[in-house]
Protein backbone atom coordinates (compact mmCIF):
# COMPACT_ATOMS: atom_id res chain seq x y z
CA UNK A 1 0.00 0.00 0.00
CA UNK A 2 2.76 2.65 1.00
CA UNK A 3 6.42 3.19 -0.03
CA UNK A 4 8.59 4.53 1.78
CA UNK A 5 10.32 7.00 -0.14
CA UNK A 6 13.35 9.60 2.19
CA UNK A 7 11.99 7.90 5.71
CA UNK A 8 8.38 9.20 4.59
CA UNK A 9 5.16 6.96 4.23
CA UNK A 10 3.92 8.17 1.12
CA UNK A 11 0.50 6.91 -0.56
CA UNK A 12 -1.26 7.03 -3.43
CA UNK A 13 -4.47 9.74 -4.18
CA UNK A 14 -6.60 6.54 -4.16
CA UNK A 15 -4.57 5.29 -1.06
CA UNK A 16 -5.26 8.25 0.85
CA UNK A 17 -9.43 8.05 0.08
CA UNK A 18 -9.38 4.64 1.13
CA UNK A 19 -7.87 5.71 4.62
CA UNK A 20 -9.96 8.33 5.39
CA UNK A 21 -13.25 6.69 3.54
CA UNK A 22 -13.58 9.41 0.83
CA UNK A 23 -12.98 9.55 -3.10
CA UNK A 24 -9.70 10.23 -4.99
CA UNK A 25 -11.76 13.36 -6.48
CA UNK A 26 -12.27 14.86 -3.10
CA UNK A 27 -8.18 14.11 -2.49
CA UNK A 28 -8.10 15.96 -5.17
CA UNK A 29 -10.35 18.97 -4.13
CA UNK A 30 -8.11 19.62 -1.08
CA UNK A 31 -4.93 19.15 -2.94
CA UNK A 32 -6.34 22.06 -4.71
CA UNK A 33 -7.25 23.82 -1.56
CA UNK A 34 -3.87 23.29 -0.54
CA UNK A 35 -3.61 20.24 1.69
CA UNK A 36 0.34 19.73 2.72
CA UNK A 37 2.05 16.47 2.02
CA UNK A 38 1.98 16.70 -2.08
CA UNK A 39 5.60 15.32 -3.04
CA UNK A 40 4.86 14.80 -6.54
CA UNK A 41 1.68 15.53 -8.63
CA UNK A 42 0.53 13.09 -11.57
CA UNK A 43 0.81 14.77 -14.66
CA UNK A 44 -0.74 12.84 -17.20
CA UNK A 45 -2.59 9.52 -17.17
CA UNK A 46 -0.99 7.05 -15.52
CA UNK A 47 1.21 9.32 -13.23
CA UNK A 48 0.37 8.92 -9.66
CA UNK A 49 0.22 11.94 -7.07
CA UNK A 50 2.45 10.85 -4.22
CA UNK A 51 1.06 12.26 -0.93
CA UNK A 52 3.27 12.59 2.63
CA UNK A 53 0.64 10.61 4.82
CA UNK A 54 2.37 12.05 7.99
CA UNK A 55 1.82 15.84 6.67
CA UNK A 56 -1.82 15.39 5.10
CA UNK A 57 -3.38 13.23 7.33
CA UNK A 58 -3.15 15.71 10.28
CA UNK A 59 -4.28 18.36 8.31
CA UNK A 60 -7.58 16.44 6.76
CA UNK A 61 -8.63 15.21 9.86
CA UNK A 62 -9.01 19.03 11.60
CA UNK A 63 -10.34 20.42 8.17
CA UNK A 64 -13.06 17.39 8.65
CA UNK A 65 -13.62 18.37 12.64
CA UNK A 66 -13.97 22.30 11.26
CA UNK A 67 -16.05 21.17 8.72
CA UNK A 68 -18.12 19.63 11.33
CA UNK A 69 -17.99 22.18 13.88
CA UNK A 70 -19.62 24.75 10.87
CA UNK A 71 -22.26 22.16 10.06
CA UNK A 72 -23.49 22.28 13.78
CA UNK A 73 -23.30 25.65 13.85
CA UNK A 74 -25.37 25.99 11.03
CA UNK A 75 -27.72 23.17 11.82
CA UNK A 76 -28.22 25.38 14.76
CA UNK A 77 -28.80 27.89 13.13
CA UNK A 78 -31.51 26.68 11.06
CA UNK A 79 -33.06 25.40 14.13
CA UNK A 80 -33.24 28.62 16.09
CA UNK A 81 -35.06 30.40 13.01
CA UNK A 82 -37.79 27.57 13.09
CA UNK A 83 -38.45 28.21 16.72
CA UNK A 84 -38.56 31.60 16.08
CA UNK A 85 -40.96 31.18 12.75
CA UNK A 86 -42.87 28.71 15.04
CA UNK A 87 -43.55 31.26 18.15
CA UNK A 88 -44.40 33.89 16.07
CA UNK A 89 -46.84 31.61 14.80
CA UNK A 90 -48.32 30.14 18.17
CA UNK A 91 -48.07 34.11 19.03
CA UNK A 92 -50.62 35.25 16.35
CA UNK A 93 -52.63 32.74 17.22
CA UNK A 94 -53.09 33.37 20.82
CA UNK A 95 -51.27 30.74 21.97
CA UNK A 96 -48.67 32.54 23.41
CA UNK A 97 -48.25 36.12 25.08
CA UNK A 98 -46.20 38.79 26.36
CA UNK A 99 -44.44 37.92 29.98
CA UNK A 100 -45.36 41.53 30.69
CA UNK A 101 -48.91 41.33 29.68
CA UNK A 102 -48.98 37.99 32.18
CA UNK A 103 -47.25 40.09 35.04
CA UNK A 104 -49.45 43.02 34.12
CA UNK A 105 -52.77 41.13 34.52
CA UNK A 106 -51.74 39.11 37.45
CA UNK A 107 -50.80 42.22 39.35
CA UNK A 108 -54.46 43.68 38.71
CA UNK A 109 -56.00 40.17 39.31
CA UNK A 110 -54.02 39.78 42.57
CA UNK A 111 -54.99 43.60 44.00
CA UNK A 112 -58.18 43.12 43.10
CA UNK A 113 -58.76 39.90 45.19
CA UNK A 114 -56.59 41.38 48.10
CA UNK A 115 -59.03 44.66 48.00
CA UNK A 116 -61.95 42.22 48.12
CA UNK A 117 -60.76 40.27 51.06
CA UNK A 118 -60.03 43.51 52.75
CA UNK A 119 -63.53 44.53 52.61
CA UNK A 120 -64.93 41.49 53.59
CA UNK A 121 -65.08 42.09 57.44
CA UNK A 122 -67.05 46.04 56.95
CA UNK A 123 -69.14 44.40 54.40
CA UNK A 124 -70.24 41.24 56.74
CA UNK A 125 -70.52 43.74 59.00
CA UNK A 126 -73.21 45.93 57.00
CA UNK A 127 -74.84 42.80 55.99
CA UNK A 128 -75.08 41.98 59.47
CA UNK A 129 -73.40 38.34 59.02
CA UNK A 130 -71.54 39.33 61.94
CA UNK A 131 -71.59 40.95 65.31
CA UNK A 132 -70.07 44.20 65.53
CA UNK A 133 -67.64 42.76 68.23
CA UNK A 134 -66.69 39.64 65.63
CA UNK A 135 -65.50 42.11 62.94
CA UNK A 136 -62.11 42.28 64.50
CA UNK A 137 -61.56 38.77 64.64
CA UNK A 138 -62.65 38.76 60.89
CA UNK A 139 -60.02 41.48 60.33
CA UNK A 140 -57.55 39.24 61.82
CA UNK A 141 -58.22 36.05 60.33
CA UNK A 142 -57.74 38.29 56.51
CA UNK A 143 -54.82 40.02 57.36
CA UNK A 144 -53.35 36.07 58.52
CA UNK A 145 -54.39 34.80 55.08
CA UNK A 146 -52.84 37.52 53.42
CA UNK A 147 -49.95 37.63 54.71
CA UNK A 148 -49.54 33.18 54.69
CA UNK A 149 -50.28 33.76 50.84
CA UNK A 150 -47.81 36.73 50.51
CA UNK A 151 -45.25 34.13 52.22
CA UNK A 152 -46.32 31.41 50.04
CA UNK A 153 -45.72 33.86 46.93
CA UNK A 154 -42.13 34.81 48.30
CA UNK A 155 -40.93 31.59 48.71
CA UNK A 156 -41.93 30.38 45.19
CA UNK A 157 -40.27 33.09 43.56
CA UNK A 158 -36.87 31.38 45.08
CA UNK A 159 -37.47 28.36 44.22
Amino acid sequence: MSRQADHRHVVTRAELARLVRTTPDHISKRIAEGMPGVVRTGAGRGKATEIDLALALPWLLERRRTVRAGEDERARYFRLQGDKIEQEIRARAGELVEASDVEHRWVGMVTAARERLLALPSVALQRKLIAPDAEPALIGLVDQALTELAARGTHADRA
